[in-house]
């Protein structure tokens, strides 16, 4: 198996629209902030009682091909990860 990584802009958010954002899962991580954030950030992992589903791909206006509708997308980095030549995993990074 073949995995490319590629910077892509918004027109080719489509593409990136192809990776499901639909997951289950049985634990969270909680962030803990000891001492109002002077004593660093701790992460603790929570278990719900019983396995989360969610599926964000049913949620009208989420999906990446409709983020420039709402959201200038000048400044930010969009990445795809292709295994085989179909699209598997993409980050989005936004400037602070």
């Amino acid at each position: 198996m073949s995995i490319d990584f590629i910077e892509i802009g918004p027109p080719d958010l489509w593409e990136y629209s192809k990776i499901s954002i639909a997951f289950s899962t049985d634990s969270f991580l909680e962030v803990i902030l000891p001492e109002k954030c002077l004593g660093g950030i701790q992460l603790q992992e929570k278990k719900p009682e019983k396995t989360v589903y969610i599926d964000q791909d049913q949620i009208p206006g989420v999906q990446p091909v409709t983020w420039e509708d709402e959201f200038d997308l000048k400044s930010w980095s969009f990445w795809l990860a292709r295994a085989d030549g179909n699209p598997v995993g993409g980050v989005t990074i936004l400037p602070l």
